[in-house]
């Protein structure tokens, strides 16, 4: 049987910066090239203080701080103080990033910091494709480095996988690559238009990510992590774990101190840092975030990934 991943506690997702090493054309946001802005990791880490001190944590427990950008490890004062003040509240955290830029060193930064989770974006292990998706800087090499590093580093390793026409012949060669390099977790994602990947028509649909996915289950490495579908209603395909919406339960803090419910979703911001508490945001957020079924599970009204299904 599959089996359905579900919602829990408040998850925290910041992005440390606009600026990306890389130009991926399938970026949900418009990011890339060295300018762009910071984001203000002392006051986000005085409003989860904050947050501590006035025991609102017991109302909403936060299960986790996961750090993204643009690309995070371009910002590595932000990245090291956002994990040491987590490690000190005792509230998990990770990255998400491009994996291009970890080096043994900051492999060991991150470890000291308390980070636990990496996630490592993986969409070809063809060297010229790698280019065409994320840019002439892309390097294959370096990525698959990175995983390694993270690997052997002792973090839990989760690399995601962006399916798409350009590489849908992929999909099981990169999960069968993850296995073998040690990955704890393999995640599949639809391109959502948003961003960027608004604009450019490499998106599969719906009849064929599902065939894909099915090619996945149908081809899996015995004994090996189970693959997980994101953002997809729960289909009944053995072998495969599913998750229709990951922002139920979410708050996402933009490089500028803007907080919204999703980064995926066009929508004015429910605050900002600068003058609301996080206590005040997950109020907010509670009231306002519009929420509809489909197919039995809860997702996001406004997602471009389900506009107009029923």
């Amino acid at each position: 049987m599959s089996s359905i991943i579900g919602p829990d506690r408040i998850g925290i997702e910041i992005k440390l910066t606009s600026r990306c090493n890389l130009h991926c054309l399938h970026c949900v946001n418009r990011d890339g090239g060295p300018d762009g802005r910071d984001l203000d990791h002392d006051l986000f880490i005085r409003r989860l203080r904050e947050w501590e001190v006035s025991g609102e944590g017991m109302r909403w427990p936060i299960r986790e701080v996961r750090m993204t950008g643009g690309e995070p490890l371009l910002n590595l004062p932000g990245l090291a103080a956002v994990g040491f003040a987590c490690l000190e509240m005792g509230i998990p955290s990770g990255i998400n990033t491009n994996g291009s830029l970890l080096t043994e060193s900051t492999a060991g930064l991150l470890r000291e910091a308390g980070i636990r989770v990496v996630k490592i974006s993986l969409d070809t292990l063809n060297p010229c494709r790698i280019r065409e998706i994320r840019g002439e800087n892309a390097s294959l090499d370096a990525v698959l480095k990175g995983i390694g590093i993270a690997v052997r580093s002792g973090f839990e390793v989760i690399v995601r996988f962006t399916l798409t026409s350009l590489n849908r012949e992929e999909l099981v060669p990169c999960y069968e690559y993850a296995v073998e390099a040690g990955a704890a977790r393999f995640q599949v994602k639809p391109l959502i238009q948003a961003g960027r990947a608004k604009e450019i028509g490499i998106r599969l649909t719906p009849c064929d990510f599902r065939e894909a996915v099915e090619d996945l289950g149908n081809r899996l490495v015995p004994g090996s992590v189970v693959p997980e579908i994101l953002c997809s209603i729960p289909r009944p395909i053995p072998g495969l774990a599913f998750k229709a919406c990951g922002s139920i339960d979410k708050l996402y803090i933009s490089s500028g101190g803007e907080v919204f419910t999703c980064n995926f979703l066009e929508s004015t911001p429910l605050g900002s840092m600068q003058s609301d508490s996080l206590a005040e945001l997950f109020e907010i957020r509670a009231a306002r975030a519009g929420k509809r079924r489909l197919g039995g599970h809860l997702v996001l009204e406004g997602c471009p990934e389900y506009h107009g299904r029923a």
